[in-house]
């Protein structure tokens, strides 16, 4: 029996260290994550430098088979940073090999540009450019292993992203006969062939060959390169797929450093990270490195990944939900235990907080009311005035007017008193004093309106008047304005002109004025407010 009790102690305490070493790892790689997320400024600024002298390259380049190296070369670099660019610059290497005759060279641009809009979720442009591809530009093996390339890239994108089992399924059949083209012209060693065949075993359920292949990838390409971070992509499928997480999750982890360490923004495997994150609650980290994802998927300008993103989004916003409401429940429950005392004091100090911001509140509502007040009772009293004066003078004028007909009736002279009234010299003459007194009366309690009123216009459609005591037409209309007539029509009719005249002065001084054109009428009636 010791010896079986020696033999289970020493299996567990094997176990333990086992499990903490690969603790320690994880914790280890999550450190290099999140420094290399740190750093990736640095590397964002100095990938753009890179691309900016390829462009300097491009633009210095004079003969086209120049031109053609430095538009591919940018396509080369934006592939995995910026889809936009990337098809751009493919277009202006389908431009350069088309005009050259270099039909070859042109469909492998427009092969690349299907696999450019298909990789974004662009698939019907994608499959239009595959299908409007020449035939004679595909004869060589080469030539038909990146159009088949080309094809089942777009057809497995689609098959993939397809909500009905019938357009899923032919778009699936279409990519099989595809990818067996790229097998029947690809060559083993080309990237393009590798991640094919991986991708086959992982869908057949064959994950020990799916292992052997990831491994002999991972042994054929450069150390560090975006390449490596896809292989590990590959193989966290591989070890996900089989349940082996402690596995799977390293390898998820190195394929995001290795994208972030390399400008990547079409970024999957920080995606694919946060939503495990998530899953295991450690929605901080998982909400950092979603928030980094959404803004690398924002460079990159990809519809497809964006859609990826709303689930956990979703699944965030409801974890952190959850996460209010316990701490709401959690902090009532330490308020209730502080005390009443506590409480009533509390709720006490917010009180007159808020009664002192409402009086505040209510002293500046208070004061601006007083301010208009005044400026209204100011001119109220002005135009009560003046309007009594004219009153007074009108009846007197009436009082002669009768006199003066009574007296031509009376005498007979029927026919001078119908040519005096029947011009308008006597509605022209009365209307001219009624304005001469508006704008006496108005200039006196805003003497410096039309000044500060040209202030709001430009230059060119200020207002100058020839006669100082009077006002212009124009000048009467927003003079009106200012003293709270803002009717169009009740203005019209005051100063006896059409209501569309009215409108298109509006019109025209809203247009010229220097400030915000929302913000006229209001500093319009601010005008000598004191």
């Amino acid at each position: 029996m010791t010896f079986i009790t020696y033999r289970i102690s020493f299996m567990l305490l094997l176990l333990a260290l086992c499990t903490g070493g690969r603790a320690d790892n994880l914790s280890q790689l999550y450190r290099e994550l999140d420094q290399a997320i740190a750093e990736s400024p640095s590397v964002v600024a100095a990938k753009e430098c890179k691309l900016q002298r390829l462009r300097d390259a491009y633009h210095r380049a004079r003969r086209p088979e120049q031109q053609y190296a430095a538009a591919f070369a940018l396509y080369v670099e934006n592939k995995a940073y910026q889809n936009d660019s990337a098809i751009h610059y493919l277009r202006r290497c389908v431009a350069i090999a088309s005009k050259g005759g270099d039909i070859a060279r042109a469909s492998l641009c427009n092969e690349l540009i299907a696999e450019c809009c298909a990789r974004v979720g662009y698939y019907a442009e994608a499959i239009t450019l595959l299908n409007d591809i020449p035939p004679l530009s595909v004869r060589t093996p080469k030539e038909r292993y990146h159009y088949h390339k080309a094809c089942y890239f777009a057809y497995e994108e689609m098959a993939n992203h397809s909500n009905l089992a019938d357009t899923k399924r032919l778009y699936s059949e279409k990519a099989h006969s595809h990818r067996d083209a790229l097998f029947a012209y690809g060559t083993p060693n080309d990237d393009d062939y590798r991640m094919t065949e991986e991708k086959m075993a992982i869908g057949a359920g064959d994950f020990a060959r799916a292992l052997r292949l990831n491994d002999a990838w991972l042994k054929a390409i450069p150390a560090s390169s975006h390449q490596v971070a896809i292989v590990y992509f590959y193989r966290y499928q591989i070890y996900h797929q089989t349940h082996r997480e402690a596995e799977a999750i390293p390898c998820l982890i190195k394929s995001a450093i290795i994208d972030v360490r390399n400008g990547v923004m079409d970024q999957a495997s920080l995606l694919f990270l946060s939503r495990y994150l998530q899953k295991k609650g450690e929605k901080e980290r998982s909400f950092r490195y979603v928030h980094f994802a959404w803004q690398c998927n924002k460079h990159f300008n990809t519809r497809r990944r964006t859609w990826t993103f709303s689930p956990l989004l979703s699944m965030i916003d409801n974890n952190y939900q959850q996460q209010i409401r316990r701490s709401n429940t959690y902090l009532s429950m330490a308020l209730c235990a502080m005390g009443v005392l506590f409480l009533l004091l509390l709720l006490l100090f917010f009180y007159l907080y808020r009664q002192k911001k409402r009086l505040h509140q209510l002293n500046a509502s208070l004061q601006t009311a007083n301010q208009s007040l005044n400026d209204a009772n100011r001119i109220k009293e002005e135009y009560i005035g003046r309007f009594l004066n004219s009153c007074n003078t009108y009846v007197n004028k009436l009082d002669k007017f009768r006199q003066e007909v009574n007296r031509q009736l009376k005498n007979g002279k029927q026919k001078e008193l119908y040519e005096q009234t029947r011009t308008t010299e006597l509605k022209t003459r009365e209307l001219n004093e009624l304005y001469a007194q508006f704008d006496a009366t108005f200039l006196s309690l805003f003497p410096r309106f039309i000044d500060e009123f040209n202030a709001m216009l430009v230059p060119e459609a200020r207002v100058f008047r020839k006669d100082k005591a009077r006002l212009t037409t124009e000048l009467r209309i927003f003079a009106l304005i200012r003293l709270g007539i803002d009717d169009s029509r009740k203005i019209a009719e005051f100063l006896h002109c059409s209501i569309h005249t009215i409108y298109n002065y509006r019109a025209r001084f809203r247009a010229a004025t220097l400030i915000d054109k929302e913000l006229f009428a209001q500093r319009l009636r601010e005008i000598g407010r004191m």
